[in-house]
């Protein structure tokens, strides 16, 4: 039994996630969607037969799966194993969530529903910093400032070409995108006393790409 997952672009349909049976010599293990009995993943959280769960907050796509191995000898019995596949890579629902890619060199990220929990996003800054200074956001550079050109729709995946040379033995890098709304910048959030506040968009320099 194989399962797809497609994305819908208005005019075709084009396959984003897939998982698929196995075989191993006169055996076949298969991997059936949904389990026959709900059960509790988590505190308060259950899964039934044919259940889907989107976890909008980071972006990801949990499939409840039921693995049955059909031949002799298999390594677990007909009544099978459970477990979770997830895909990720969808638009989170606050959150920034960068990826690093070396080949080519880019960061990139899928637009949020609400960019750092603002309405929507004008535009994007992201900007690059020595590992060592992390927290010290005045000492931040400008990788790519003001795009794109026109405001980003929800769901959008953006990249930024990464141009820096490998860092020198026991340095890093660290890249960080901030996101502007009706002139106001919000660029993720820091822990004071054990509570969350966002970061001072005044300690970021104004991005220039320098």
């Amino acid at each position: 039994m194989n399962l797809e997952v497609v994305r819908y672009d208005g005019v075709a349909e084009h396959t984003i996630g897939f998982f698929q049976d196995k075989c191993s010599g006169t055996n076949v293990d298969q991997a059936i969607p949904g389990f026959r009995e709900a059960i509790t993943i988590g505190a308060g959280d259950a899964l039934g037969a044919g259940t889907l769960l989107f976890d909008d907050k980071n972006g990801r796509l949990v499939i409840p799966i039921q693995s049955h191995c059909k031949g002799s000898p298999c390594p677990y019995g007909d009544n099978g194993v459970f477990w979770l596949a997830a895909i990720e890579g969808f638009a989170t629902t606050f959150d920034v969530l960068q990826t690093y890619t070396p080949h080519p060199a880019q960061v990139g990220f899928r637009v949020p529903y609400m960019p750092e929990g603002m309405a929507a996003a004008d535009s994007f800054d992201t900007y690059w910093g020595d590992l060592s200074t992390v927290g010290n956001w005045g000492q931040a550079h400008g990788l790519q400032c003001h795009y794109p050109a026109s405001p980003p729709a929800r769901g959008d995946y953006l990249t930024v070409a990464d141009p820096l040379p490998s860092p020198q033995p026991g340095h890093g890098y660290y890249y960080v995108t901030a996101a502007t709304y009706q002139g106001q910048t919000r660029y993720g959030r820091k822990t004071n006393g054990g509570r969350l506040s966002g970061r001072d968009p005044a300690q970021l320099p104004r991005c220039s790409g320098d």
